[in-house]
């Protein structure tokens, strides 16, 4: 058998059988390949011995594969442009090897990279209130400023308010989807996804790329989104929100979860105020997620270009065009930059949206140097 043969009847498989990763994988593991399921199903025989049967649903999808379906499900996936990626991949996410039920595909638009180092995922209601949306840009951006790759749902609410702020402030963001990639949910966000992409973050689905979106996917998607994380920051959520099961998810995964707390009489809040009442670290702002897992501000590799630019901009203000061009920094890049060094009380903003150095004054008896 080719290489596509083979990586033709792993992204059938895996699609009729997506709603039970763990099983499906454990048959692969025993049986050898994806070809041998097949042939195992349809002789009719229980599960082998020790192996975890799976859902009648899956076996009765699974009956009903053949080559002609093993080349629609790889001719699909590349038709969609994105890359495929595999627990064997190099590329395929580090921190979802650690699951039990870790998607045996994954489809990913833009760079996959995007989900190593460090992460926060920032989840909340879809009914949002104008302070959570807030919240969520706010931790978003500072989240940036700390390095940190943001991770979420890109539903509305909350959830397309991280993505934006990310993307906004030159930071890098990584989507996580309920629905193929060629059926995205909610469609009106497609072009957030596309800015997502462009600012070289990623959007990432199980599921087949023609698949619609059902509600027991969101569930499974939440889980990916925790595992991607190294904390789970939940800005606003009613008592009955998704956004809840995420944060169960990710502190089963040992990753930190933090909430941010609302008005006692908010529904939308009910559900953090909730988990700060179980234990749950409130936070109020990014400095507090930082200093709870011991990140910095800056690491020593950005110090050189950042006090670059302060040096720039000691002479008077420039805006963000005028700084692009003296510095041959990519504006993207140059946004990240600028908003850490606001962060960090090394520039300020100014009328006109320009950026100068703040003027420090030394103590009056301080020493010299």
């Amino acid at each position: 058998m080719t290489d596509d043969f083979e990586l033709g009847w792993l992204l059938a498989v895996a699609g009729a059988a997506v709603w039970a990763p763990r099983p499906i994988a454990a048959w692969i593991a025993a049986l050898g390949s994806p070809c041998a399921i097949i042939a195992h199903v349809k002789s009719g025989e229980p599960a082998p011995d020790g192996v975890e049967p799976l859902p009648r649903e899956a076996t009765s999808r699974l009956a009903a594969l053949d080559d002609e379906a093993a080349q629609s499900a790889l001719e699909a996936a590349r038709a969609i442009g994105a890359q495929i990626l595999t627990r064997d991949d190099a590329a395929y996410p580090s921190r979802l090897r650690e699951m039990c039920d870790a998607p045996l595909v994954l489809y990913c638009l833009g760079d996959p990279k995007a989900a190593e180092g460090r992460a926060i995922a920032i989840v909340g209601s879809r009914a949002a209130t104008q302070y959570g949306r807030s919240v969520a840009a706010q931790f978003a951006r500072e989240g940036v400023g700390y390095g940190a790759t943001i991770i979420s749902g890109l539903a509305r609410g909350v959830d397309a308010a991280a993505h934006t702020s990310a993307v906004e402030c030159g930071g890098k963001t990584i989507a996580v989807i309920g629905s193929g990639i060629s059926a995205l949910y909610p469609e009106y966000h497609s072009l957030l996804a596309d800015d997502i992409v462009a600012a070289g973050g990623a959007v990432f689905s199980e599921f087949p790329p023609k698949m619609k979106a059902r509600a027991f996917h969101f569930p499974m998607r939440n889980r990916i989104v925790a595992a991607l994380a190294d904390a789970t920051i939940v800005t606003e959520a009613a008592s009955r929100s998704g956004a809840l099961i995420t944060a169960r998810l990710a502190d089963e995964f040992g990753r930190r979860v933090f909430a941010v707390p609302g008005d006692i009489d908010r529904p939308t809040s009910a559900g953090t105020n909730a988990l700060i009442k179980d234990g749950v670290m409130a936070a109020t702002s990014m400095a507090d997620v930082a200093e709870a897992l011991g990140w910095s501000r800056q690491t020593q590799a950005d110090a050189a270009p950042t006090d670059a630019l302060v040096a720039i901009m000691q002479t008077r203000p420039f805006d963000v065009d005028e700084l692009a061009e003296v510095t041959g920094l990519h504006v993207a890049e140059l946004a990240a930059r600028l908003t850490l060094l606001e962060l960090r009380g090394d520039i300020e903003r100014r009328s006109g949206s320009t950026y100068s150095a703040v003027t420090r004054r030394r103590p009056k008896n301080s020493a010299q140097t």
